[in-house]
């Protein structure tokens, strides 16, 4: 088998070994379980500390404390290392519920307060990111909108400039017109003037 199907049946067998765990049959999850943890490709994985926290649980169900804590220490230190704020809340969740089941209420209070802050923590970056992500779409509607604003202004000015220009052969086709109608007038007004002189002269005549 290749690394990611190896990764795919190690993930497997976790998802086994915690189906076995909510059911009540721990000794079976640690079974499963144990197969999972001789797999090495899911070191310094999400699926590794879910993996040892699954173990924890499990041992967690036998009664067996020691062996609990040690495996759920494995998986807190592997969270806490690759910054996996949720599973490192879902260990304190289960120390949590370990040291109450045992009675040490003081430990169980410290790893419920430790998670009641951390979860905040993570509600406050997720709201944070809500709030980014919100800003950066507003953003761009608005450049979007900006765009389309000095796309139309540019069509208007193209509108103008292209009325403006029409205005202006109209006026000059005008001028032109109105300039020849006088000099044809004028030239049919000195025309008439030559006629009516020399009408004048034969009269006399």
């Amino acid at each position: 088998l290749g690394s990611s199907d190896l990764f795919a049946a190690a993930t497997a067998y976790v998802n086994i070994g915690n189906f076995y765990n909510e059911t009540g049959n721990p000794a079976k999850a640690l079974e499963v379980l144990r197969t999972a943890l001789r797999m090495k490709n899911i070191e310094k994985t999400e699926a590794f500390v879910v993996l040892n926290d699954n173990m924890g649980m499990a041992f967690a169900g036998m009664k067996q404390k020691d062996s609990a804590l040690f495996y759920y220490d494995i998986a807190l230190k592997m969270a806490q290392q690759q910054k996996y704020k949720a599973k490192i809340i879902d260990v304190y969740t289960n120390l949590q519920n370990l040291h109450k089941a045992w009675g040490d209420f003081e430990k169980a209070f410290e790893f419920q307060e430790k998670r009641t802050k951390l979860k905040e923590e993570l509600l406050n970056e997720k709201n944070l990111k809500n709030i980014a992500e919100l800003e950066t779409i507003y953003k761009t509607e608005r450049q979007a909108k900006e765009i389309v604003m000095l796309n139309n202004a540019n069509e208007v000015e193209k509108i103008q400039t292209r009325n403006r220009t029409w205005l202006m052969v109209i006026s000059l086709i005008g001028f032109v017109f109105a300039a020849l109608s006088a000099v044809a007038f004028y030239r049919n007004f000195k025309q008439k003037k030559k006629d009516n002189i020399i009408l004048t002269a034969k009269n006399i005549e």
